[in-house]
């Protein structure tokens, strides 16, 4: 039989690559794919806005990235497109709980508003720090506590959700979803298995990428299909449609491929919170993109130090420079109006 490709740098497991760690490597890619992610978010807002459902958007994308990873599985030769028979059930769970977040994310942002969306879907670090100390057995240290708590703060400082911080909007209640509290649940739930994700993948470390993204796609595509079907309708997309959906599926399959790759060398609790910074860019996108206005001096400071800083060695301080900045720019939002 032929023997499999050599893998290229980029899907093997390098001990060290430019002079850092092998972990060091993996969050850093984690922090750049929570950076796509949050550009394939201006594409999502985009085509919800333009009529597409959220359970057909995630459809769209799996089948997409479906040709393309197993295209990629078949040019590396690799045997079995679910693993080894020990890792096999690991893998149908990351295709399950993965496919139900996904849903779930989409789902929110199309139901609440965007600031509430971002800011609960951010809640996931949070499950992870717990649920790896019961599963992986990584330890809850004080360093990751801290580092939980000023996250979380920081995001929901910059987001300013509505219902930790009232607007007086006397159409706040006209423009509202009826059916928002169904994006509070979801956002629960994606949360949570967002969580369960970040914890299968640290589990199946020994799984190729392009299997990890693979169990992805097989169960993205069941889930979509039966909800987007059952609950909602599909539609054939405009020629300005497409124009949202190809650019998301594009972004979407790097940033997921350089998810599972990291997830898999990095520690899921550290993992996790790099993942979720993604709240800062969407926030900032949504400034320059969709015309919200804020202090954006403000948030641009805060991305540049967040990306300087929580890269780097110090990484807890990071992300305290993260919450300073957060509060400073709630301060100068209250103070600065901009017509």
């Amino acid at each position: 039989p032929a023997s499999p490709r050599l893998l290229p740098a980029a899907m093997s497991s390098p001990r060290r690559v430019c002079c850092c760690s092998e972990q060091n490597f993996a969050l850093t890619l984690m922090f750049l794919s929570g950076i796509l992610f949050s550009i394939m978010g201006i594409f999502v807002k985009s085509a919800t806005l333009a009529g597409i459902s959220a359970f057909q958007l995630v459809l769209m994308r799996a089948l997409f990235q479906g040709v393309m990873v197993s295209g990629g599985i078949c040019y590396y030769k690799i045997p079995t497109f679910f693993g080894e028979p020990s890792l096999r059930w690991w893998l149908v769970m990351r295709g399950i709980v993965g496919g139900i977040g996904f849903c779930c994310y989409f789902v929110t942002i199309q139901l609440l508003p965007l600031g509430d969306s971002i800011a609960l879907c951010t809640l996931y670090p949070v499950f992870t720090v717990v649920i790896a100390r019961v599963v992986l057995k990584e330890m809850f240290t004080t360093v990751k506590l801290v580092a939980v708590v000023v996250c979380m703060s920081g995001a929901f400082m910059i987001a300013q959700p509505s219902f930790l911080f009232p607007k007086d909007d006397s159409n706040a209640h006209a423009n509202a979803s009826p059916y928002a509290w169904v994006g509070y649940i979801t956002a629960f739930t994606g949360s949570l298995a967002g969580a369960f994700v970040f914890v299968i993948i640290r589990r199946a470390k020994k799984a190729h990428t392009l299997q990890l993204v693979w169990s992805w796609v097989c169960g993205g595509v069941t889930i979509s299909a039966i909800l987007g079907n059952t609950v909602t309708k599909m539609v054939v997309p405009t020629a300005q449609e497409w124009l949202f959906i190809v650019p998301m599926c594009l972004i979407g399959t790097c940033a997921h491929l350089m998810l599972n790759y990291s997830g898999r060398l990095a520690p899921a609790g550290p993992s996790s919170l790099l993942r979720a910074s993604d709240v800062l860019f969407a926030y900032l996108w949504e400034v320059f993109i969709f015309g919200e206005v804020c202090a954006c001096v403000c948030l641009c400071v805060c991305m540049f130090l967040c990306v300087f800083v929580c890269v780097s060695v110090c990484f807890v301080c990071g992300l305290c420079v993260f919450f300073v900045c957060s509060v400073l720019c709630v301060c100068v939002r209250r103070v600065v109006r901009v017509p």
